[in-house]
């Protein structure tokens, strides 16, 4: 669903928030088909978390070094403050509990850490997703806002995009 412009984003606002650290640890969550290209981070491990077999195939042919696991990101199993990065790109409008799950990925996130995520925003473009797929859950960009200050994440860094606005947050 989501073109090559908006993972380069992603992969820039990655490298902007972990330029200065060595040796990170990196979860990409709901990866799908369209992984992150990770060349120039300097990542010591990436997992590529995904709840399908398949996705996760297609998502090692472009990141062959990455560890794979098939996992729900609701719960994710990993033990508090594993990640420099934490990467959810078009993963936000499936989502029933963002509250919830921000909190989960806050809990995985190293202090310091980056989050970056995106979300698909009530917008006619968005909603036009909804004819063939009604479980989208779009929300206003002000509610996510509202969501990341309750969790306890501070948004640094904003892209917007056609179908999407993207955040770096710590």
């Amino acid at each position: 669903m989501f073109s090559r412009a908006e993972y380069r984003s992603a992969t820039a606002l990655l490298k902007n928030a972990i330029q200065e650290k060595a040796n990170c640890n990196i979860l990409h969550v709901a990866c799908g088909v369209k992984s992150l290209e990770l060349a120039g981070v300097n990542a010591a491990a990436m997992i590529l978390l995904d709840r399908s077999h398949a996705m996760l195939r297609h998502a090692a042919l472009r990141n062959p070094q990455a560890t794979l696991l098939c996992a729900d990101t609701s719960a994710l199993p990993f033990q508090n403050e594993t990640f420099d990065g934490i990467v959810a790109i078009g993963i936000s409008e499936y989502i029933g509990e963002p509250l919830a799950w921000l909190l989960e990925l806050k809990r995985c996130l190293r202090p310091g850490g980056a989050l970056i995520l995106s979300i698909a925003p009530d917008h006619w473009r968005n909603r036009i997703r909804k004819l063939w797929n009604r479980e989208l859950w779009l929300r206003e960009q002000k509610e996510w806002f509202e969501y990341f200050r309750q969790s306890g994440f501070q948004v640094v860094e904003t892209s917007e995009l056609l179908l999407q606005v993207q955040f770096r947050c710590t």
